[in-house]
């Protein structure tokens, strides 16, 4: 028989609580604005971006409301890629309408980036950070590789 004694002391306590807080602050996740209503209006979607470390403008650029495909093409297969990297996945809202809000970030070299957030119901859906140039343009992700638990309720 095996016997493991286990002494817990207010010291151990806050070291744990310390090793949590530095983990959270080094992992540059989001995760205080990830509840499903925080995102619902523009100010949650701000407060998130800003979270994320970006100063955006004060409205959004455009909302768009589209359907995602059900079968994924060439294109919607690469965001998806994308997508997963991030711990978010358009999968299972296929043949479903979502918003997209596109947020112009405040640039100080002239340059032309924008956040989008793709949302169904308040939910995170997808998000990326875009350079729309016809010649130079990318697609980059806008959280931290595998930021996001893939199960879960934002």
């Amino acid at each position: 028989m095996f016997v493991w004694s286990v002494t817990i002391t207010k010291e151990k306590i806050a070291l744990l609580l310390a090793i949590l807080l530095l983990f959270t602050l080094i992992s540059g996740v989001c995760i205080t604005f990830l509840r499903e209503d925080s995102l619902r209006t523009n100010q949650g979607r701000i407060r998130f971006l800003e979270e994320c470390g970006l100063l955006v403008e004060s409205s959004p650029f455009s909302v768009q409301t589209f359907k995602i495909p059900k079968e994924l093409d060439a294109f919607y297969s690469e965001y998806e890629a994308l997508q997963n990297k991030q711990g978010l996945s358009l999968m299972p809202y296929r043949n479903q309408t979502v918003k997209k809000y596109t947020y112009p970030l405040v640039s100080q070299d002239g340059s032309h980036v924008v956040a989008n957030l793709f949302l169904k119901g308040g939910v995170l859906i997808a998000c990326d950070l875009t350079c729309p140039d016809f010649k130079n343009g990318w697609i980059k992700p806008l959280l931290p590789e595998k930021s996001l638990p893939k199960e879960s309720v934002l």
